[in-house]
């Protein structure tokens, strides 16, 4: 009985904490507000690759990586003008834990289009000047790996280190252009409306204006004149959806590159707007919480793609990649978004039909 006594007094004086009696500090993490609109995409940079994202209402925002940037995380509003707050939590491989509160955008209020999760990370502001009478061009130091803008009212393409916009609108609100090349390098480019004295922008210092060069253009493009009105010879891939229809018409392979022709044709009444498309390979299969692992493809050259399918009619666009196959358990995807709407439509490809590819002559 002594002995455990004096245990007992030892440990009260020596500041030993009791058994069931131990209170772990709590601390919360800062939430940042973030706000959404409905018409514009939101990008968050992290500093490190994303591995879990937590939303609290998917009803009101999708939060996905993107593919082939592993630590940015897009978010785009799935309801319009939502009025309650959610939630998103952002987890780093690094374990940096990351909240925000996410709201509507109010109607009066501006905000910008990519957030920085952290001060250290570098990224390059710029400005470009756009308008209807001229086509802008932006020269990066390398390859582009991702390229998103911000207003629609602005035709964008992109290849290897270059991108290419234009508007037909008189003028068009300030919007911006987010990139990120293959250096990983991120890049805001602000656009607005007006005249310069150039049109052709190379973003680096120092670096003597270079194009990176995939594909004789003009030879695609007499490739391109042959396949507009080629005879369909594939009638087994395609989606039928929300009065739109999209398929695989043709599947040619030359030398090194890859054309795949599409057909996308429009039965209602209601012209489809096309936000922008986006092709990827992507696992067949993937667990629920997982995060879907997909890698995403960009053409050398396209032709023919039109961003507006009128109501009751069809368009045939080509897209010509470097040649590739596909791994085992792994599909292709081809995805067309509506600007403002939810006819999102797509569809998968499998290998076998890269391997019977037809010989373009």
């Amino acid at each position: 009985m002594k002995s455990k006594m004096k245990l007992f007094l030892f440990v009260c004086c020596s500041g030993i904490p009791l058994l069931g009696h131990c209170q772990v500090p709590q601390t919360e993490i800062p939430a940042r507000m973030i706000y959404v609109a409905f018409d514009k995409t939101k990008h968050i940079v992290f500093p490190a690759q994303v591995t879990d994202i937590e939303c609290g209402r998917l009803d009101y925002i999708n939060a996905e990586r993107v593919g082939e940037v592993s630590n940015i995380v897009r978010i785009t509003a799935q309801s319009e003008n939502f009025t309650d707050t959610t939630n998103l939590t952002v987890v780093c491989q690094n374990g940096g834990v990351f909240s925000f509160l996410i709201s509507y955008l109010p109607y009066d209020m501006e905000d910008t289009y990519v957030i920085y999760a952290t001060d250290k990370i570098y990224h390059s502001d710029y400005r470009a000047i756009v308008n209807n009478r001229n086509v802008t061009e932006c020269f990066f130091p390398a390859k582009i790996i991702y390229c998103r803008h911000g207003n629609e009212e602005l035709g964008m393409e992109f290849y290897n280190n270059l991108i290419k916009f234009n508007t037909t609108f008189d003028s068009i609100p300030e919007t911006n252009i987010f990139v990120v090349d293959s250096n990983f390098d991120v890049y805001e480019i602000t656009v607005t409306s007006g005249t310069a004295f150039t049109y052709t922008y190379n973003f680096d210092d120092g670096r003597k204006y270079t194009a990176i060069l995939d594909v004789n253009s003009i030879e695609m493009d007499n490739f391109l004149s042959k396949l507009r009105h080629t005879k369909r010879n594939i009638y087994s891939v395609g989606m039928i959806k929300h009065r739109m229809e999209v398929s695989l018409a043709n599947l040619y392979v030359y030398q090194d590159f890859m054309f795949f022709s599409f057909d996308i044709k429009n039965f209602s009444n209601i012209d489809y707007d096309v936000d922008f498309i986006k092709c990827f390979i992507r696992d067949t299969k993937t667990s629920k919480n997982a995060i879907r692992q997909e890698l995403q493809i960009f053409p050398v050259h396209q032709g023919d793609f039109e961003k507006r399918i009128n109501g009751n009619s069809e368009n045939r666009f080509v897209l010509i990649f470097n040649k590739f196959t596909i791994p085992d358990k792994k599909v292709m995807k081809l995805e067309i978004f509506e600007k403002g709407g939810g006819r999102h439509i797509e569809i998968e490809m499998l290998n076998e039909y890269l391997l019977n590819a037809q010989l373009l002559k």
